[in-house]
């Protein structure tokens, strides 16, 4: 079974991503605070990290980075959530370790659904 980490403060987002995960097979471990998701790390062993761009504490980018800058994480891929009207370069999300940027909201298509 996959294991994601989701670092997200809004509880919209947080309930909504691990419904459409969970109904995957997915384990999900979620987090509010980009702090709270380096200090799990650890226990937590990721197989992804979904984090939201703007987290309190640590934010999206200094996420990334890090896992980046260590060999145990390194591997780790990183995906931004990010509201429509969040502003910033998918190019500077890519350059601090980004794989991917995902628009909200979250949604299930049909195909899910079935």
């Amino acid at each position: 079974m996959s294991r994601i980490l989701l670092a997200d403060d809004s509880p919209q987002a947080l309930r909504l991503a691990e419904q459409i995960l969970t109904s995957q097979g997915i384990e999900v471990v979620s987090v509010t605070d980009g702090a709270i998701a380096l200090r799990r790390l650890s226990d937590v062993n990721p197989d992804l990290l979904i984090t939201d761009v703007y987290l309190p504490s640590k934010n999206g980018f200094e996420l990334a980075r890090f896992l980046r800058s260590q060999p145990e994480y390194r591997h780790v891929p990183v995906i931004f959530a990010a509201a429509p009207a969040d502003e910033f370069d998918e190019q500077d999300a890519k350059n601090a370790g980004a794989d991917a940027v995902l628009r909200k909201p979250f949604g299930f298509s049909a195909a899910q659904r079935s």
